[in-house]
């Protein structure tokens, strides 16, 4: 798929690597129950690229560069799909992931819990805001 796309995940990778706390992810079950991994693994996504790319600001235009390549490919499976329709939690991954390449629509009710997993910058953010998105969508279900 290329170089960006290769520093793109290996960057990602390495980002975990570097601020994922291992003790928080493996007892995450414990501290935020109910809250399924999915939504710890999307919102600490966003986290982990922010700081990798400010520790490395080289891969700034790789991570760009590499998710229009994915984007391209449709490896997110979205070429054919309403994303207005797609859950709460998959329409933040895909902008936290494709940025200015989608756009993605929040809804006013959604904007708080959104706009709080796009602000995580410590792990207990990643905890508080997998709290709320939970509590969001335990709470509109309907």
């Amino acid at each position: 798929m290329g170089k960006d796309v290769y520093d793109l995940l290996v960057g990602h990778e390495v980002g975990h690597a570097l601020y994922t706390p291992a003790d928080g992810w493996h007892n995450s079950e414990v501290t935020i129950p109910g809250v399924p991994r999915a939504y710890i693994n999307v919102v600490e996504d966003i986290r982990i690229e922010k700081l990798i790319q400010r520790t490395y600001p080289g891969l700034v235009g790789c991570f760009k560069r590499g998710y229009n390549v994915l984007n391209n490919q449709d490896f997110f499976g979205i070429k054919d799909k309403d994303v207005n329709s797609m859950f709460i939690g998959d329409r933040i991954n895909l902008k936290a992931k494709l940025r200015d390449l989608i756009d993605v629509p929040f809804y006013d009710n959604e904007r708080a819990v959104v706009n709080q997993c796009f602000a995580v910058e410590t792990w207990e953010d990643v905890i508080e805001a997998c709290r709320a998105l939970y509590e969001f969508v335990e709470d509109n279900q309907d």
